[in-house]
């Protein structure tokens, strides 16, 4: 490296620290650099502005001690000296910056030709051991500023009509109020116009008379304990009735015989009238929260009503059932009648599935839990294929169900399909059940209007049943509602079909509306706009034969006994082999002992002894062999609510089924994991 490039690099320093120096300078009169160890001062820069005979005590060739000892004992106001002295000496300095990077210490100078009358000096460690910084500055223009600040500070009060006074309560003479110009201002009254007397005397003469016992327990307050507030309503000369905050502190320098106070005094009227409107608003929202109260226990003994009515409703069908069962034990060999026995127990079981599918249904709703998943639709074959759902019911009733019209030109949307048959398959439920012998019941649907992107379609289901009275039909979609629960024989339910369908018709975007008379009939219109579906038209796929999953062998895990053996025979008829265990740790010891590829899918029941589901699925995924990430767990559960896709618990799982588990939902679960052997 070139010497002409170090000197460069050298100068360019010291060009650099002779900036910093320079800067510093501008704030500093002097600056020195002082060893501690070897009691040496020299100076980094003097100001031009420091004046010589103060330059000349602090001369290099004097030690540190002595040096500022000569400036302390020439320039330093008498009553700061002896505290300088301390505070500047070599083991108090080293001791202070054992903690700090710097400080600063104030003083006063004597009186001098250029009227200055406050220092700082300051002190920092540099990089070497017990070397250090010393720099003086004077601090008169930052103190003006200060006080600039505090004179800003009473224009701030001033504007948030705050006062400052002086109470003095000397023995033996009359009490003296000493009021700034705020607090004149607020009084009422021109300053220096009344003595100290007369403007007690006046700001007594005006408080509330019910409210001078409270203003002297103020006053005593703060002499007592040291500090204290009060309010109270005053009678201004020209605002009329104000509202006042007073308090203070008492007045340590007061020192003639007797107590003096310290205080300050707002007005404080805009924040009393705020309050009074916010207590208004309050009362009015407690009133609210009253009738939220009421409604919740009416809310509360509408489900209360609702589990009496469940009761019923439940041990109805398990009545049916144990009914039959009795009697299949009675005919167990007539055939006929064994067939009626098992069609009267699947018919009671649908029912009491039901009952508890709407409870369920209604909770997810409640809770925000339902999801709501777009697919294309066909409008007219969804209204078609809920008629036909339906009409079998309304038939074995004696009921004519006609499809009055359907007019819905632009058939083909996206939309929420699941939940707009579960809508219009309620409504027409409820047009069967509360029908009368040979009523009808009317479906329509018309195409309202179509802007291209979305089409709105108006849906109404007419009946000639029961009807409803007008009371009635202000809480017809409220949980738990029917208008005749003690007629639970002939008319069953949850009392949740409509709170469904207003649920949905809700998340849909969409409205319903209700008209109907006691005794003549219902009549529900629901209104709803679906996306137009551009996508081009599919061929619908002819029906796939049922799945042969005859070969395949899978694990089985269930701690139900009774679960068990339905599971069994569900895989029986499928011709599907299978391996039991009772807990998922006896699940997972059979799965680790069989070779790789023995088990196709496992069938894992979640809530278990031992080892549940959850931790079951996750050992074996966690297992070294090279089936364990990708075997099928295919999760057993009764917990219809949960959100099998977000759901932790659920993770190591590729499927679900939901108990009571339907033999043909799961042999199409099967089939998705079954490859055929080559």
């Amino acid at each position: 490296m070139s010497t002409s490039y170090l000197d460069k690099n050298v100068h360019r320093r010291l060009e650099l620290e002779s900036d910093i120096l320079n800067a510093l300078c501008a704030s500093y009169r002097a600056l020195y650099r002082v060893n501690l160890d070897t009691d040496t001062a020299e100076p980094y820069a003097i100001s031009a502005k420091m004046r010589p005979e103060v330059a000349l005590a602090m001369e290099p060739r004097l030690p540190y001690s002595l040096a500022i000892e000569r400036y302390i004992t020439r320039f330093v106001q008498p009553t700061d000296q002896n505290r300088l002295r301390v505070q500047t000496s070599a083991v108090a300095i080293l001791a202070r910056l054992a903690d700090e990077d710097s400080f600063t210490l104030r003083y006063r100078v004597q009186p001098n030709p250029s009227k200055q009358q406050y220092f700082n000096l300051y002190v920092a460690r540099t990089g070497t051991p017990h070397v250090v910084v010393i720099g003086f500055r004077n601090i008169d223009r930052l103190l003006e500023s200060v006080e600039k600040g505090q004179h800003e500070l009473e224009q701030t009060l001033a504007a948030a009509r705050i006062g400052l006074f002086r109470l003095e309560f000397e023995e033996d003479c009359p009490p003296r109020l000493f009021a700034n110009d705020t607090m004149c201002g607020l009084l009422g009254i021109e300053p220096d116009t009344l003595t100290p007397e007369q403007a007690f005397a006046y700001w007594q003469s005006r408080v509330d008379p019910a409210y001078l016992d409270t203003a002297q327990a103020g006053v005593d307050a703060i002499l007592k304990t040291g500090i204290g507030e009060v309010n109270y309503p005053w009678n201004h000369p020209k605002l009329g009735v104000i509202y006042i905050r007073c308090g203070g502190v008492p007045d340590q320098n007061f020192d003639r015989p007797g107590s003096a106070i310290k205080g300050y005094h707002q007005d404080i009227t805009d924040t009393v009238i705020t309050r009074k409107k916010q207590e208004e608003e309050l009362a009015q929202v407690n009133v609210q929260l009253q009738r939220a109260v009421e409604d919740a226990n009416r809310a509360m003994a509408a489900k209360s009503e609702f589990l009496s009515r469940m009761s019923h409703d439940i041990r109805t069908p398990i009545n049916a059932i144990l009914g039959m069962l009795d009697i299949a034990e009675k005919y167990h060999e007539d055939y006929a009648r064994l067939d009626d026995c098992a069609h009267k127990i699947r018919s009671a079981a649908n029912h009491l599935l039901s009952l508890v599918n709407d409870v369920l249904d209604m909770n997810r709703l409640e809770n925000g839990q339902a999801k709501l998943v777009e697919a294309p639709a066909d409008l007219n074959e969804l209204v078609r294929d809920c008629v036909i759902m339906t009409q079998t019911q309304a038939e074995r009733d004696g009921l004519t169900m006609t499809v009055d019209h359907i007019t819905v030109e632009h058939n083909r949307v996206r939309c929420y399909a699941l939940q707009l048959r579960q809508i219009l398959i309620n409504l027409l439920s409820n047009a069967v059940k509360y029908n009368r012998p040979g009523g009808n019941i009317t479906l329509r649907a018309d195409e309202l209007y179509c802007n291209g992107k979305t089409v709105t379609v108006q849906y109404t289901v007419r009946d000639t049943g029961i009807g409803m009275s007008e009371e009635f039909q202000q809480h017809i979609f409220e949980p738990f509602t029917q208008e005749n629960p003690g007629a639970r024989t002939k008319y069953t339910g949850s009392g949740l079909g409509l709170s469904i369908v207003r649920e949905l018709v809700e998340q849909m975007g969409g409205t319903i509306q209700l008209e109907s008379l006691l005794g003549e009939g219902s009549l529900f219109i629901v209104t709803l706009s679906f996306a137009l579906d551009t996508a081009p038209a599919e061929d619908t796929p002819a029906e796939a034969p049922a799945a042969d999953l005859q070969g395949m062998r899978v694990l089985v895990a269930e701690d139900n006994a009774l679960n068990m053996e339905i599971t069994q025979f569900m895989l029986d008829e499928l011709h599907v082999a299978y391996e039991c265990a009772e807990n998922g740790a006896e699940a997972l010891c059979l799965y680790k002992n069989a070779p790789a590829g023995h088990f196709d899918a496992i069938l894992m029941d979640m809530m278990m002894p031992v080892m549940d589901g959850t931790a079951a699925a996750a050992a074996i995924r966690a297992l070294p062999r090279e089936d364990a990430a990708d075997i099928p767990i295919i999760a057993l559960t009764a917990n219809v609510c949960a959100d099998v896709s977000a759901d932790a618990a659920y993770a190591d799982m590729n499927d679900c089924l939901f108990k009571p588990v339907q033999p043909s939902h799961l042999q199409a679960t099967l089939a998705k994991y079954y490859v055929q052997p080559s």
